[in-house]
């Protein structure tokens, strides 16, 4: 199996970039995604059906087509994030450089990849869709209400219940002890 080095790939993600034979579409945020001309387009539920086929558990096949549809629009041989991103779960050739790039521009490869990183579909963090929330909008109705919602930027954490109060106890100048479970008498002491 043949392995590019990160100079490789970034002179191929700007030839790319740069050759008359493709269009660019705007990815989320402020990456591009460069997609040839021709490129194979997979629609949701296509998605969602190469997901359960790669062994994502039900629960996450929703997720999986929805962050798919909000990273590559759906387009297999999408490239993005200046050529180090591939295929339809934008799979970031440098925090996963075990995966073959030219490998990822396949739908199976690529979804493997994914079931992977997302540990078995439990977490989708290393996505930005999802991170940011871009992914819902591709998720049934139903799932939606289900989804986590993204943080918000400054957003203070909902508090925690304090910890508990360890019990004080002092004892009153008639030796009755005071607990804050309420007052009691002191323990007898053999004399």
């Amino acid at each position: 199996m043949m392995r590019l080095s990160q100079k490789a790939m970034l002179g191929l993600g700007a030839l790319l970039l740069f050759s008359g034979n493709k269009r660019a579409k705007p990815a989320p945020g402020k990456n591009r995604i460069v997609i040839p001309k021709g490129g194979q387009q997979m629609n949701l539920d296509q998605l969602r059906d190469l997901a359960r086929a790669v062994g994502f558990p039900p629960e996450s096949v929703d997720i999986a087509g929805a962050v798919a549809m909000a990273e590559s629009s759906g387009y297999v041989d999408a490239v993005g994030d200046n050529g180090q991103s591939f295929g339809l779960w934008q799979i970031h050739h440098p925090s996963h450089p075990s995966y073959e790039p030219s490998l990822l521009l396949t739908p199976s490869y690529n979804a493997q990849a994914a079931l992977k990183i997302s540990q078995g579909g439990a977490n989708w963090e290393p996505w930005t869709t999802y991170r940011n929330g871009e992914y819902r909008k591709w998720l049934p109705a139903a799932a939606q209400a289900l989804a986590p919602a993204p943080p918000v930027a400054g957003e203070l954490e909902e508090p925690s219940a304090p910890p508990p109060v360890a019990a004080a106890s002092v004892l009153e100048d008639d030796d009755t002890e005071v607990t804050a479970s309420g007052t009691e008498p002191p323990a007898e002491q053999e004399t």
